[in-house]
């Protein structure tokens, strides 16, 4: 029963901590479009769908018109939807979200950081697609947004109450933690030398569950299927994801590598299967950014 609180009222006293995230693109993984935001406008024609695509301003609202087009060019119906949210970290594009009374949809255009240039979104790039009309429910939005309020368990109702992936994503509900330390420094209080089993720290817990807080988003399975009366927005850092939902892959037949998640790629290698202590963090800090200039010799160092 303990409340989520918020990366801001975290920032209170870890301030450091909250300035490294910001660096990270877990603080960027979904934004609200901004009057006068810098979404660049445009507009192109998708050929296999003969349907044009245009960006937007109107009044400081951005907007993603879709017009489909009959053999000889003319408009046979105009579909408009105002953006709302911007999902993904930008590093290599973006995808757009609009919202319809109380359900979400998505864009059936984003934005490609490598080409700089608007395209149809993943799966929307055929003859028959469903435009306008891909409605987005809570699972979509889980690795995406920080926390939602859930509504009666709709999966297709819900309100976003924190956007981006925020401190208590990967360290648990802080409102007992900040009730403890409040207005008092943490450096100085010398009441706090008891476990607090209510914040997690993924580099002091057993490797199945740091793992898991890591797994929640990038475990990427071939399917997946909730535990009996369990929902994965009910899994908290520092419990086992498995108590909540089941991933499954395909099995192969070989050992063979194949196109797998990072997870996989991790549980392949010699080194992870030899240690009892290398994990996703030992090479991945999730408070440092690292520069694209850099990366090589830091990662070969740890390697090291």
């Amino acid at each position: 029963d303990v409340k989520y609180i918020g990366a801001a009222a975290c920032k209170e006293c870890h301030r450091d901590q909250h300035q490294s995230w910001l660096q990270t693109t877990h603080s960027r993984s979904m934004e609200k479009v901004r009057p006068g935001g810098a979404e660049a406008t445009g507009s192109f024609h998708h050929k296999a769908s003969n349907t044009d695509y245009e960006v937007f301003r109107k009044e400081d609202v951005l907007f993603h018109r879709e017009t489909q087009l009959d053999n000889s060019g003319q408009s046979l119906s105009v579909t408009e939807r105002p953006i709302l949210y911007t999902i993904g970290s930008g590093t290599h594009g973006k995808g757009y979200i609009y919202r319809d009374d109380l359900v979400f949809g998505q864009s059936p255009i984003s934005w490609y950081q490598e080409t700089g240039s608007w395209d149809m979104s993943p799966g929307y790039d055929m003859p028959f697609h469903p435009g306008f009309g891909r409605k987005l429910n809570r699972e979509c939005f889980y690795c995406h947004v920080g926390q939602i309020d859930r509504k009666n368990d709709n999966p297709n109702a819900f309100t976003i109450l924190e956007e981006v992936i925020g401190c208590e994503r990967c360290h648990g509900p802080g409102e007992l933690h900040a009730k403890r330390h409040e207005g008092i420094p943490l450096s100085t209080n010398t009441n706090t030398s008891e476990p607090d089993d209510t914040i997690a720290n993924p580099a002091t817990l057993p490797r199945v569950l740091s793992e898991a807080i890591c797994q929640q988003c990038h475990l990427q399975a071939a399917g997946k299927a909730s535990r009996a009366g369990k929902d994965e927005w009910d899994f908290r850092p520092g419990q086992r994801l498995t108590d909540f939902r089941i991933d499954y892959q395909y099995r192969l037949g070989d050992d063979s590598m194949k196109v797998v998640g990072h997870v996989e790629q991790l549980h392949q290698s010699k080194c992870y299967q030899e240690t009892q202590n290398l994990t996703c963090i030992t090479c991945h800090d999730p408070h440092r950014t690292i520069e694209p200039s850099k990366s090589v010799d830091h990662y070969r160092s740890i390697c090291l």
